[in-house]
């Protein structure tokens, strides 16, 4: 009875359903109404009924990927009359995707799956008027009214002088805001600054896990007040804000000179500040203080979270008071929060160089690093495909030919026109049953699987994250099942890559229904007899061999710092050991001590300063680091960190201009293995890679070379904040190593892969030594 009592209530739902109208918007296209092509989008929707009952229903956006085929990415939700009902989708968008590309947008009755259309539309970006952001720009996020003095980032037209202008989405509300950590991947920061702090659950689980994948979230405390509920039992964001206290207190604005600009000839006033505590009390490596005042108050800090960060700022940035003054500036404050050395000059001081006949006349020499195209290289498997592929299209091209005008001409011949049905019909038959043996030929291959992926170990962090990508060879027609096992929480996608767009598409295309209520790991396949390519985000403990335990401290010499005799230099010692059965290559190490330096100062000219910064200070690092190559650590073997010369030689400074500064146009192509393991440490240290040279001596005719680094994929992969802190980083490469994550092709976790692995390992040092 009951089971009769359940499918009748479920024929009576989707009755009720189909009998009534649905309508649906879509309120944004991109987290604030920004989005970028080629990256996992968010889009808003709000659907309302004119029906009487409550009703279940499905709602899908329906996008294709790589091969053609129509993925429906899709959320089961509930639609109650009289109410709008909203939600979050996102999907995978390709690289050429634009401002008219239409996808269309189903809702569909629901009865434990989707069943019959209840509406569609066909919709573009430009219905909401989103803005789509180059892919070579960074995208901010504020929740607030104001922009906290973030406006110097932003392009400047027409020549830019920063590698990277950020655009900001701004008056976003936390309604605004999605609900799973996937729909928050194309932020590259979230900063809170006045809105309020009303978030849902979901929400609240989606930030932290962001954070803990990566993102970075900032928080700009109030003059008044505790939105946040700082210092309780139960702040707003529990996991990211736990034992954080603060003092709050009045200040006189002048203690602020040098934090958050230059403050000669600022008003004599007092400013409300909130206090993290004394900087010697940060003795825990995963929270440091990022800026300190003379009594040593700490009013800002950065809390290493997972495999990203929070950032608590102690200043009002975003009042008016200190708008008015023009504070805070812009790099002089958030290059530390951000890890960025490059200076961002507005338009006025450009206009003031220029006008000086100090502005560079120089047009820089460019570079653009694509993770993207670094991936697609490296995962190709086209003579694997191709081979097959090519004689299938051989056999059509003998069909056609053979078929039609030779079979023709030779029935012509012998006077048999009549039979040309017959022997069309023999071609055809022997033809599609050569077609279908070569095609289905289960050939082996040496390698099913070819990846490309990114190891990230940050010590003191249960387990490791890998982004990488992959390209399946599936022998099989039909459909098959990839699954990435392990956390729940991690994410497998089809993936398309970005020099794709001129291939045509599979003539049979296929429809496949991905449920993303819950984090997609597993994917049904179309499959025919060729190559699919996924990218994968995956945290978990990597253990199994060749991998081992990857990159290890020794306890019996664990790596501490130290002064030197003559208290000039600070010394390093301890041991890494790379306890894989597999070599490490072209391996770079990087120690980035707790000695912040100055930041930048302004030019001082007849005893006046100047808006613009000095000539010989711009582009300065944040804090006095080093930098050296291993060409291997071979398997078992341990590093000396003892042995690494303390000399100002090594200098990251030094190092990164001497690697990566480019004086003049190169011909460089990701075909050459070289240039693709140069490419990717830019990315991983594109924060604090040499900035462009935009001032000149003034009235020179000489300006100096200049070199500017674009990126239009690789964000998730920069080490960013990690330079504003004291820390370790170590980075080499495994090659030909199996993939690092438990994938299955049908079930077999056991298939044979290969291909590159970027090993990167951090290891957080105390800012009190």
């Amino acid at each position: 009875m009951v089971h009769r009592a359940i499918s009748f209530l479920c024929i009576f739902w989707c009755a009720v359903a189909s009998a009534q109208s649905v309508s649906v918007e879509i309120d944004q296209f991109g987290v604030g109404n920004q989005w970028r092509a080629g990256e996992v989008t968010s889009i808003q929707v709000s659907l309302t009924t004119d029906g009487n009952e409550p009703f279940a229903a499905w709602v899908e956006w329906n996008v294709p990927d790589a091969d053609g085929d129509l993925v429906a990415w899709g959320r089961q939700i509930t639609i109650t009359p009289g109410a709008q009902t909203t939600t979050w989708l996102y999907a995978p968008l390709r690289a050429w995707d634009g401002d008219s590309t239409t996808w269309p947008l189903r809702v569909k009755s629901w009865d434990g799956e989707p069943q019959e259309l209840l509406t569609s539309r066909q919709f573009t970006p430009q219905v909401t008027s989103a803005i789509q952001l180059p892919r070579t720009s960074a995208n901010f996020v504020v929740c607030g009214t104001n922009r906290v003095g973030l406006q110097r980032y932003q392009p400047l037209v027409p020549l830019d002088y920063k590698h990277e202008s950020v655009l900001i989405a701004s008056g976003i509300a936390p309604s605004d805001l999605p609900d799973q950590w996937i729909a928050l991947q194309s932020i590259d920061a979230l900063i809170w600054s006045n809105a309020p702090t009303q978030l849902s659950m979901k929400q609240t689980e989606a930030i932290t896990e962001w954070v803990y994948r990566g993102g970075h979230f900032i928080v700009v405390l109030p003059n008044a007040g505790d939105p946040w509920a700082i210092g309780s039992a139960s702040p707003v964001l529990p996991e990211l804000m736990a034992n954080v206290r603060t003092t709050r207190r009045s200040v006189p604005l002048m203690m602020l000179d040098g934090l958050i600009g230059t403050l000669q000839g600022a008003p004599t006033i007092d400013i409300t500040i909130q206090s993290f505590g004394d900087e010697r009390s940060f003795k825990d490596a995963h929270e440091i203080p990022l800026m300190t005042l003379p009594s040593g108050d700490v009013i800002a800090m950065q809390r290493s979270f997972g495999f990203g960060a929070v950032t608590f700022i102690g200043v009002d940035i975003g009042s008016g008071r200190l708008a008015s003054l023009g504070l805070p500036e812009t790099d002089h404050f958030w290059n530390r929060i951000f890890g960025k050395r490059e200076d961002a000059p507005s338009r006025s001081t450009i206009d003031l160089l220029r006008e000086d006949e100090r502005l560079s006349q120089h047009y820089p020499i460019e570079t653009t690093l694509s993770l993207s195209t670094i991936a697609a290289t490296s995962i190709a498997m086209s003579t694997t495909a191709g081979g097959r592929l090519g004689i299938v299209l051989l056999l059509i091209a003998l069909y056609w030919v053979i078929g039609c005008p030779l079979g023709h001409y030779g029935l012509k011949l012998i006077n048999k026109k009549r039979w040309s049905w017959m022997v069309f019909l023999g071609v055809a038959t022997l033809f599609t049953l050569s077609t279908l043996f070569f095609a289905s030929n289960k050939s082996e291959v040496e390698h099913p699987i070819n990846h490309f992926s990114v190891i990230d170990h940050v010590y003191g962090v249960e387990g490791q994250r890998v982004q990488g990508w992959c390209s399946v060879f599936l022998p099989e027609f039909g459909e098959t099942p990839i699954t990435l096992n392990g956390d729940s929480k991690s994410v497998l996608m089809p993936w398309t890559p970005p020099d794709i767009s001129m291939t045509p598409s599979f003539f049979d295309r296929s429809e496949v229904t991905v449920d993303i209520s819950k984090p997609p790991h597993s994917f049904l396949q179309p499959s025919r007899a060729t190559t699919a390519m996924f990218d994968y985000n995956w945290i978990g403990g990597i253990t199994q061999k060749p991998f081992n335990t990857l990159l290890r401290t020794n306890p019996q010499d664990p790596i501490e710092v130290s002064q030197k005799q003559n208290n000039t230099l600070q010394r390093l010692s301890g041991e890494i050991t790379n306890q894989s059965s597999m070599h490490l290559h072209d391996v770079t190490v990087i120690w980035v001590t707790d000695q912040q330096l100055q930041p930048a100062q302004k030019d001082v000219q007849q005893g006046e300063t100047m808006p613009w910064l000095d000539i010989n200070e711009s582009g300065k690092p944040l804090n006095k680091a080093y930098a050296w190559r291993v060409s291997e650590l071979q398997a078992s073997d341990s590093l000396d960190l003892q042995m690494l010369p303390i000399e100002q030689g090594a200098a990251l400074e030094r190092a990164l201009k001497s690697r990566y500064f480019k004086n003049k146009s190169q011909y460089e192509t990701y075909q050459d293995f070289g240039t693709r393991k140069k490419h990717l440490e830019m990315l991983s240290m594109y924060s604090h890679l040499e900035p462009q040279k935009y001032q000149r001596v003034q009235g020179s005719k000489q300006s100096p070379t200049s070199h500017k680094v674009l990126r239009n994929s690789g964000r998730s992969i920069d080490f960013g904040e990690w330079f504003g802190k004291p820390c370790i980083i170590v980075i080499g490469y495994y090659y030909a190593c199996p993939i690092p994550v438990p994938l299955s092709v049908d079930g077999d976790e056991s298939l044979e892969s290969s291909g590159l692995t970027m090993m990167r390992w951090v290891y957080p040092l105390p800012s009190v030594q």
